[in-house]
């Protein structure tokens, strides 16, 4: 297969003919005839309005969700990086601008590509000009289509973090061949998946109080490092999210138009993504000022337990990113995991635990 001379690294450039151009004419790639180059197309349907099965469950969602894209193209048989490209999604091309259809939203790369099979990974929402980017690639990612992965930024805290993210999303097409006949009219999907989650926990208990600093929400999971294809991860990945905001609720407080008739805890953490391999690892915690875990529910365990929306459950966790959770707790204040649920509420799905026996930890 013929190599690329250049590959391109600009953010919001146009894109520049390779080895082959597809184009007979020579002319630029949009003009009054429209465009003659392969399109990849960006999609986004794997969303909670999907999976909840309300109003825009068939809509795709990448334009309204997903602020830039940054896509690696890497040859099948060799895996080695062949282009790149980083792009606003307000600089995508709609269907109706390459004159592909009628469509408005804009979702469409056009690339020159040479003959060939190819491997895509796209990224969605990964500014690495972005010094708050919670995100970022590996140092191998253009080595190799085996290493292209994306890792917490170590700056942000990394082991712990702290930090609120911006959505990440992640896409992947195993196989597509291009030929000389088919490479002015293929058009290439990448559906995408969300890679981060928001999770708040409202904490009560029949008898603690929470004064300033003396118990704290954390959540460790073993997914600090993604691989588009999977989430099977090393020990050395696992993180603690703890909260990026706190609240703090004395009895009789006014909380949403409510009173609050106990004292309340209320976190907010955000983390990337959720996966069913990762159901041992991931723990939802409360701790006291010591440290010491008072309260611990296997999270992702509790989340496919109670949810009944679909028998995927990967799926579940890929499209319902954002988490409601209250744990109404009781037990010795002092004593380490001498706290028990009374009742456990996870997006308006409820679990009343039988007091004598466990928990199904």
């Amino acid at each position: 297969m013929k190599k690329f001379s250049r590959i391109l690294l600009t953010l919001s450039l146009p894109l520049v003919s390779f080895a082959f151009s597809s184009c007979e004419s020579g002319g630029p790639l949009f003009d009054e005839e429209g465009d003659c180059s392969t399109k990849v197309q960006f999609v986004f349907k794997k969303h909670r309005q999907a999976l909840h099965q309300i109003a825009g469950k068939e809509t795709d969602a990448f334009y309204a969700s997903v602020p830039s894209v940054h896509l690696f193209i890497y040859d099948k048989e060799s895996g080695e990086l062949v282009f790149e490209q980083q792009e606003k999604t307000d600089n995508l091309k709609s269907a109706s601008q390459l004159k592909i259809g009628s469509g408005t939203e804009k979702c469409y790369l056009p690339i020159d590509l040479a003959p060939g099979t190819y491997k895509l990974v796209a990224w969605g929402g990964l500014d690495e000009t972005d010094n708050n980017n919670a995100f970022r690639l590996t140092d191998g990612t253009r080595s190799g289509y085996s290493h292209c992965r994306i890792k917490m930024n170590e700056e942000t805290g990394y082991p712990v973090n702290h930090e609120k993210y911006d959505g990440l999303y992640h896409g992947i097409v195993e196989s597509v061949e291009i030929t000389v006949n088919n490479i002015s009219s293929q058009i290439i999907p990448i559906e995408l998946t969300k890679n981060t989650n928001d999770i708040t926990v409202w904490v009560q208990h029949t008898n603690a109080t929470f004064a300033n600093g003396d118990y704290e929400v954390v959540y460790t999971d073993a997914n600090g490092s993604m691989h588009f294809e999977n989430n099977n991860l090393n020990d050395d990945n696992k993180l603690e999210y703890h909260p990026h905001t706190v609240s703090l609720l004395t009895s009789d407080s006014e909380y949403n138009g409510n009173t609050v008739e106990a004292g309340a805890l209320i976190a907010h953490l955000s983390t990337s993504r959720l996966h069913e391999s990762n159901v041992e690892d991931a723990k939802l915690e409360v701790r006291n000022r010591e440290g010491n875990t008072v309260y611990s529910v296997p999270f992702i365990k509790y989340l496919l337990q109670m949810q009944n929306l679909t028998e995927d459950n990967q799926y579940y966790l890929d499209c319902e990113d954002t988490y409601n959770c209250t744990f109404y707790l009781t037990g010795a204040e002092e004593e380490e995991g001498a706290w028990v649920p009374l009742r456990i509420i996870i997006n308006n799905w409820v679990k009343v635990p039988d007091q004598n026996t466990e928990l199904g930890i």
